[in-house]
């Protein structure tokens, strides 16, 4: 597997980016963060996206919940997103934990950016309820992710319209209590 798609493969085994382990699931530090701080939750054995899960997933599923809520209560007076993107670029079921401030250094495009506050953004409660109620996780269809990820963009706090990165990254600064 040395197609970049399979990356995250390696970086499960990556003991710099380990920040939890255990025999269902390991979170990691992502190499590419969106937020100031930012992990990826991913399950020991393979599994390769979403579409993938069933209803036989459901007990992981829970303990992935249990486990990330115990995990961001180490992060005092935080806000944490924590969920799935509707059609990932890398193999390897990952679900996504945010601090909701995107700060980090990885946020460069408007892609990156509508991939965590928009519909592509698929929330753990979402799949879980997904598949308790038809075994299976909806989600939109790849046309309407192409949409999403090309939208213009929108502050996830207020509402502003910005015309650009730079300016969105500006923008957030004004969110950040003193």
């Amino acid at each position: 597997m040395t197609h970049w798609q399979y990356n995250l493969y390696n970086a499960m085994q990556d003991p710099n980016l380990i920040v939890f382990r255990d025999n269902l699931i390991v979170i990691i530090r992502d190499k590419f963060p969106k937020s100031e701080f930012h992990f990826l939750v991913l399950p020991q054995g393979r599994i390769d996206n979403l579409k993938s899960l069933t209803s036989s997933h459901i007990p992981l599923i829970h303990h992935i919940e249990l486990v990330t809520e115990q995990f961001i209560r180490g992060f005092h007076g935080r806000t944490f997103w924590w969920g799935f993107h509707a059609k990932p670029t890398m193999m390897q079921l990952h679900m996504h934990i945010v601090s909701d401030d995107f700060r980090g250094t990885g946020l460069k495009t408007a892609k990156h950016w509508n991939s965590f506050t928009t519909a592509f953004f698929v929330p753990l409660s979402k799949v879980m309820g997904d598949l308790k109620n038809h075994g299976t996780v909806i989600l939109p269809p790849d046309s309407l992710c192409a949409q999403i990820l090309k939208a213009p963009l929108r502050c996830h706090k207020c509402g502003h319209r910005p015309v650009n990165m730079p300016s969105l990254k500006i923008h957030l600064l004004s969110h950040i209590p003193v």
